[in-house]
């Protein structure tokens, strides 16, 4: 027997962008978008791919969406993005010697 099943996720974060980097600055929402809405995003990629149709909703607040389409926004996103890559290659390199 199936039983009909719905996921309704709500995601929010208070405005960040142009308030700095850390703790609760452009990080936040730099670290939310890899580790959050991104693997969501390519779930439901994945899934759609596979036959399947995804049985949720995604509720973006309106700070959010703002967030997300500003400029300022995709350029912090690059560069929290290029100091993860560079932690991750010195982490590498201190354990691997």
């Amino acid at each position: 027997m199936s039983y009909p099943f719905s996921l309704v996720l709500h995601t929010h974060l208070p405005m960040v962008v142009n308030h700095g980097r850390w703790p609760h600055g452009s990080d936040w929402l730099s670290e939310a978008t890899f580790e959050c809405y991104l693997p969501l995003l390519d779930t439901a990629h994945r899934l759609v791919a596979e036959g399947l149709s995804p049985r949720w909703t995604i509720n973006i607040s309106p700070v959010l969406a703002e967030q997300l389409a500003s400029p300022e926004f995709q350029k912090e996103l690059s560069f929290y993005y290029e100091n993860v890559r560079r932690a991750c290659v010195e982490s590498r390199a201190f354990f691997t010697h």
